[in-house]
């Protein structure tokens, strides 16, 4: 039924009914941007989760890892840190 309105409007445009091209453009340039999306992997598949791993809490320092400042946490002497 949808394609017959469509084909309808397509032919009312090719008639001169102007106003009716939205309705005709827009969908054809929907379906290439969700097919664009599917062709470049897009999209959530069932296996992974919606959030990364680390959105929750943050991943704990390596002790052999240079030791980084986050924003706004002060900064600590070399004897804080609890190495000889």
């Amino acid at each position: 039924m949808g394609v017959i309105v469509y084909a309808g409007m397509v032919i009312m445009l090719v008639a001169g009914f102007t106003p009716v091209t939205p309705l005709v453009v827009i969908p054809p340039v929907l379906l290439a941007l969700v097919a664009g999306n599917s062709l470049i992997g897009g999209g959530r598949s069932y296996g992974r989760s919606a959030m990364p791993p680390s959105a929750g809490s943050p991943a704990p320092r390596s002790p052999r890892a240079p030791e980084l400042r986050r924003p706004g946490e002060p900064v600590r002497s070399a004897d804080e840190h609890g190495e000889p």
